[in-house]
């Protein structure tokens, strides 16, 4: 990212639909109000939704057609969107300023952009109705999500912000102690995971992402998805309809493909890094 310009020519010239973002704050919560910098709330919103305004005109001059995938837009503050007064709740969240952000990011969009919610929350989400509450939240013209939204460009979020879902393979490995605990219901954890996934991917506008921290995809020898979950990688039976598999390059393994009910994808629609995967429905 230089000055004037966020460089994703390698994502556009590789032949990728574009990029994933991540808004979490792994250090310094940027995106908290502090008020002890001298400013009000609202400008302080103001500031952080020119800096949205910039990052994606300067990505728009590269890659007008990207699909920009965040782990969160608006369904990470989607409480504050269901009160009369947003900023009132806004002032004293952890991300309180990102719906200013991504209202700047709405600013510079061509119609060519299109963005998708990822909704991280979903790690936890167990069921039909998890999935379909979260996705009118997003997609909904009155839904939370989009009462975040300035009044000019309610139009435009409803036209380019898609709905996904987070999938957290862990939540299913875990033990009943875990916060994150996810277990069967009239079957198997791994029979409750394919039903999960299944709803996911139907629900969504096209995105579902997953990721797992306590086991490896690659390399040989670490401690394998394959080991904690047997037939997570070539599938059998049921297993089919909800994970497929694909060989990336030599040396490196295999990573789960998420399928759509009724076709396979190809491996180029795969986006992969690290033990996050990105994957087109």
């Amino acid at each position: 990212m230089g000055e004037d310009t966020v460089d994703v020519g390698g994502a556009r010239d590789g032949g990728s639909r574009g990029i994933c973002l991540d808004p979490e704050s792994y250090g310094k919560p940027q995106f908290r109000y502090d008020p002890a910098c001298g400013r009000p709330f609202a400008g302080v919103c103001a500031i952080a939704r020119a800096r949205g305004r910039w990052f994606v005109d300067s990505l728009a001059r590269e890659f007008p057609a990207a699909t920009i995938l965040g782990l969160w837009f608006n369904s990470l503050n989607a409480r504050a969107g269901r009160c009369d007064d947003p900023a009132a709740i806004l002032v004293t969240e952890g991300y309180g300023l990102f719906p200013a952000f991504f209202d700047g990011m709405l600013d510079a969009a061509p119609p060519s952009m299109t963005f998708v919610d990822g909704c991280e929350h979903a790690y936890r989400y167990d069921g039909d109705l998890d999935y379909l509450r979260s996705y009118h939240v997003t997609r909904r013209e009155s839904g939370s999500a989009s009462r975040l939204v300035s009044s000019e460009n309610r139009a435009k979020y409803n036209e380019q912000v898609r709905a996904g879902f987070g999938f957290y393979l862990d939540a299913y490995i875990e033990p009943e102690t875990s916060p994150w605990y996810i277990g069967p219901r009239r079957g198997t954890r791994r029979e409750r995971l394919e039903a999960n996934l299944s709803t996911a991917a139907e629900v969504a506008d096209g995105y579902v992402w997953v990721y797992g921290e306590k086991y490896h995809w690659w390399p040989a020898g670490e401690k394998h998805w394959e080991e904690a979950m047997p037939g997570i990688l070539a599938g059998s039976g049921d297993w089919e309809h909800a994970f497929g598999w694909a060989q990336v390059p030599d040396g490196v393994g295999f990573l789960v493909v998420l399928l759509a009910v009724h076709n396979q994808i190809s491996d180029d629609d795969v986006c992969w890094f690290d033990n996050l995967g990105v994957y087109k429905l």
